[in-house]
């Protein structure tokens, strides 16, 4: 799948990137002026929103199929995707669990049917697997037959056509991988747009200091006679990067990742743990075939990696960070969102130029702040496999914020 993912393949897509999400943004100034108070700006759940952008993003981007989600929220994607991770892995029960855990000792033929177990958790998950499977043979044949795509799934299909048979992708696992890519590069970063403009709701300060290195950055692009920022000039805003990198660090939407050792191994510890028995210990022994969940949110809140108060929101630490004294871990800022190593996200390079684009276009047109009573509807992180937000008597992801038109 490398060819689908090289830097210039994903450069490509800026401009689809932009056009979405100017979008968004005439839809929530078209809600804001026909609003009872447009000066003052209206609240708007922006997880639905970011959700539906990011979805006909990765619609066309990754398909060349045009959801059109943004326009339409009831189209059969958008629904069956609604709520899909809350239903399906939220708060699993006892017995579940239990069973879960004996995944691994029961054969891959057999273990394929348990998604036809008539409980809401797995029926949920069914009724996804159904959709797609319909949905992706479609967009195959239609990118045939249109040739040469720049989509990824074209640049996929034809790289697999290079390939010795012996080594090519089947069609059924060229229709999974549409699966794939739209379950991993729609919510994922969907709902690090919504964690992004909670914490800078929460900071007006910094999200003054953004808008105003975008307004600098627009007059250069102004003079220059261009019609929007290039990747050239999002890489150069140092202050939004570090906003959007220290609220990735703060709410990392995969929060830990599930592996197996693959071989026996003693794994060294760079910061000794000491045990309620007094022992220190510097290095833990693996096991050939042994789990092992590494943390996520765990590592991404390290004092010792990061320094004082790594709970709280403070962009500055990477603007000022001494990179010479750092370990090098993940792909991306030194964290582990991204995962690492040969396992590490294929996408993400994708999902960084998105944020870039869809935070830039926002900030530039939008206050955020958060709505009156905010308090009495405090917004809680729950796993529900993502970290998604969501508050109490509302079911489903919530972000309420209230958005004002800027002049």
């Amino acid at each position: 799948m490398n060819p689908a993912f090289t830097a210039p393949q994903l450069k490509s897509f800026l401009s689809l990137f932009q056009q979405h999400g100017m979008k968004l943004v005439q839809k929530w100034k078209d809600d804001i002026a026909s609003s009872d108070s447009p000066v003052e700006g209206v609240m708007i759940n922006t997880a639905t929103w970011f959700s539906r952008v990011t979805l006909d993003i990765i619609g066309l981007a990754g398909f060349n199929y045009e959801f059109g989600a943004i326009e339409n929220s009831k189209n059969e994607i958008s629904e069956v995707y609604k709520n899909l991770f809350l239903d399906s892995t939220l708060y699993p029960s006892k017995l579940d669990t239990l069973f879960r855990a004996f995944w691994r000792y029961i054969p891959e033929e057999p273990l394929h049917l348990i998604r036809f177990l008539p409980t809401k958790e797995y029926k949920r998950f069914l009724q996804y697997s159904n959709v797609m499977r319909r949905l992706a043979p479609r967009i195959i044949r239609r990118n045939e037959a249109s040739g040469n795509g720049k989509d990824i799934v074209s640049v996929l299909a034809r790289a697999n056509e290079t390939l010795d048979p012996k080594a090519r992708l089947s069609d059924v696992e060229v229709c999974d991988q549409i699966s794939t890519l739209l379950l991993a590069g729609h919510d994922t970063t969907a709902n690090t747009l919504m964690w992004f403009f909670y914490e800078i709701s929460k900071s007006p300060e910094w999200q003054g200091k953004v808008r105003a290195e975008l307004a600098a950055a627009r007059a250069r692009v102004v003079e220059r006679g261009d019609e929007d920022f290039s990747i050239a000039d999002l890489e150069g805003m140092s202050i939004m990067h570090a906003c959007l990198k220290e609220s990735m660090r703060l709410h990392p939407i995969v929060f830990r990742l599930l592996r197996e050792a693959a071989q026996d191994d003693v794994l060294p510890l760079a910061f000794p743990i000491t045990t309620k028995t007094g022992e220190q210990i510097s290095q833990i022994p693996v096991q050939k075939g042994q789990p092992v969940t590494i943390s996520i949110a765990g590592y991404n809140r390290l004092e010792a990696v990061w320094g004082a108060d790594p709970h709280g929101f403070h962009p500055e630490r990477f603007l000022e960070m001494d990179k010479a004294k750092q370990a090098s871990v993940g792909v991306y800022a030194n964290l582990l969102n991204f995962s690492a190593g040969l396992r590490a996200c294929i996408g993400w390079r994708f999902s960084v130029i998105e944020l870039q684009a869809l935070t830039a276009m926002l900030l530039e047109n939008f206050e955020f702040a958060f709505p009156e009573g905010a308090e009495r509807k405090k917004i809680v992180r729950k796993p529900a496999g993502l970290m998604l937000p969501v508050v109490e008597g509302y079911h489903g992801s919530w972000m309420g914020l209230r958005v004002r038109a800027l002049q």
